[in-house]
């Protein structure tokens, strides 16, 4: 798992990509399909992966554009400029993050759950959750005794139960995940 204690208090909105153009904007993957929560925010950060730093930039600019968002910072003003910041993330402080619908969730706040079974018992953490086109993904430590599994458990109702942040839960019905938890045979040939 990624070290992201550097992050405390901080939510990452997107990463940047590469540069945009001529004029140093910068084309940024996004964590939301919806820049415009962020037009209002007048408080960005930059996080810095390789000397988890983090420092105050000024946004000229956010809009989408198609799948991922152009995004123009003051003071960057060449490709040159916009190249040296590649890999950085685009951060808010996590008290400004917008409030979300019912039922929705920010991945970061997932990281870190219990993970609970039918019966209530603890049975792990959530490491992270991750978007992939076709569904998100709960990558999961369960532990049995001794023994620790890390498992990918995809978000659908058939194996992702009730999300309580209040109690830093999340229901995984075990039932769905017993093929990739059980122990394998390994070293078994086959005929």
């Amino acid at each position: 798992m990624p070290d992201h204690q550097w992050l405390d208090g901080y939510a990452v909105i997107g990463t940047v990509s590469r540069p945009w153009g001529v004029r140093g904007e910068i084309k940024l993957q996004p964590e939301s399909d919806r820049p415009e929560r962020y037009a209002s925010l007048d408080c960005f950060f930059l996080g810095d992966p390789a000397s988890k730093t983090v420092r105050a930039v000024e946004v000229r600019s956010l809009r989408a554009q198609g799948e991922f968002w152009r995004v123009a910072f003051g003071g960057v003003e060449t490709p040159e400029a916009a190249e040296a910041l590649r890999g950085s993330l685009l951060l808010i402080p996590e008290e400004k993050r917008p409030a979300l619908p019912e039922g929705e969730y920010y991945f970061s706040d997932l990281a870190g759950l219990t993970v609970v079974d039918d019966a209530g018992t603890a049975r792990g953490r959530v490491v992270e959750v991750t978007e992939y086109p076709s569904v998100n993904v709960f990558d999961l430590e369960l532990e049995e005794g001794w023994r620790k599994q890390r498992v990918l458990a995809p978000w659908v109702a058939d194996c992702i139960g009730k999300i309580d942040l209040g109690n830093r839960t999340v229901n995984v019905h075990m039932d769905y995940l017993a093929d990739l938890t059980s122990p394998g045979e390994e070293g078994k040939e086959e005929a």
